[in-house]
């Protein structure tokens, strides 16, 4: 019997320990993150805020075996499981103009890695184009999105599951 209680205590802290590595994994993933590109004259910043995710403003749900948030199916987060990491906001300077990054584009994307080398910022081919790109999460919830953002406020993304089902 004393074994068995030693596993319990045993496997207890395992427990507690690896909850700590991910809190300590998590607050590297919460903050402000800014990027900037120039290529000639141009000069383009993105700043990305990112917080905690908190569940008790949201639905979470499974669909297929992934995880949904207020029913939308998101990127980044274990099947079933609520994110942990969420992009608050991403803003746009172009040229010292702030271009408006709309919500719908980023705010299914969750545990964000906004660290080199997982985010690149640079210059599409015509110079009034910027290309950003993160690979987020990692494992086999990994996925890679681009985002392509026009001088003139236009924003688009392709997106996809680094391992897709």
């Amino acid at each position: 019997m004393p074994l068995l209680l030693d596993m319990k205590i045993f496997f207890g802290i395992l427990i507690i320990l690896s909850g700590l590595t991910n809190l300590e994994a998590q607050s590297n993933l919460i903050g402000t993150f800014p990027f900037e590109a120039q290529a000639g004259a141009n000069f383009a910043k993105i700043i990305f805020e990112t917080r905690a995710f908190d569940g008790s403003h949201h639905r979470i749900g499974v669909r297929r075996g992934s995880t949904t948030v207020d029913g939308r199916s998101v990127f980044g987060a274990i099947d079933g499981y609520a994110p942990q990491v969420e992009i608050a906001s991403m803003k746009l300077y172009l040229n010292g103009r702030e271009i408006h990054v709309p919500k719908r584009i980023y705010d299914d994307c969750y545990q964000p890695n906004l660290k080199a080398p997982y985010i690149t910022i640079r210059f599409g081919a015509r110079s009034e184009i910027v290309v950003v790109a993160m690979h987020g999460a990692d494992g086999a919830a990994g996925y890679e999105v681009t985002w392509h953002f026009t001088n003139t406020g236009r924003a688009s993304r392709s997106i996809h599951n680094v391992f897709p089902e």
